[in-house]
């Protein structure tokens, strides 16, 4: 049951984080802000060395922009463990597959 309630959280969250249109002070959008639906520019905001893979570290960025970052940064390490176990790297089509099967849940 804990386990089904930590991935909705995560669910959830990563919906906010990639639907988010927030500003920034001077009305642009802030580093780690999704536009609204572009999954594209969402991950390259997010892949800060650049290298077309997201890194753990950068991975949990999106913990961020949650009320509880650390219990967001913790489920999204072990979600980041679970898509990259052999630590490569995420590219950008697991984070498009991992977003929309968080989605469909």
């Amino acid at each position: 049951m804990m386990r089904l309630l930590g991935l909705s959280l995560l669910t959830v969250s990563c919906l906010v984080f990639l639907c988010a249109t927030s500003s920034g002070q001077n009305g642009k959008p802030t580093s780690v802000d999704a536009p609204k639906g572009n999954v594209d520019t969402f991950f390259t905001q997010l892949d800060k060395n650049k290298d077309g893979k997201l890194s753990r570290s950068e991975f949990v960025l999106l913990a961020d922009r949650s009320q509880e970052k650390e219990k967001a940064r913790q489920q999204l390490g072990q979600a980041f463990d679970k898509l990259d176990p052999a630590n490569k790297g995420i590219t950008r089509e697991q984070f498009k597959r991992f977003l929309d099967a968080q989605k469909k849940k």
